[in-house]
């Protein structure tokens, strides 16, 4: 569905690339990219509030998506290591 509203997008075909975007988000809605997309379909349509939804929502998952899956040690502290004993 991404790669076919990509391709319908850029010809112009507005209507029928936000059915594709809104499919693949169906199928896949953590893909920040899918929501990017559709917000370009959004502000090419006219509709600057609807795309605005879906950058601040695209922001929110790239977000999440590049949170450290582990603890990081602050800034200026040592990593700590468990006691020889």
């Amino acid at each position: 569905h991404e790669a076919r509203g990509l391709v319908l997008r850029d010809m112009g075909q507005h209507a029928e690339a936000l059915d594709d975007f809104d499919s693949a988000i169906d199928l896949e809605p953590s893909n920040f990219n899918d929501f990017t997309n559709r917000g370009i379909v959004f502000l090419r349509m006219g509709k600057p509030e609807d795309a605005l939804n879906d950058f601040n929502t695209a922001l929110q998952l790239r977000w999440e998506d590049a949170k450290p899956k582990t603890p990081v040690a602050p800034l200026g502290t040592a990593p700590t290591t468990p006691a020889a004993g």
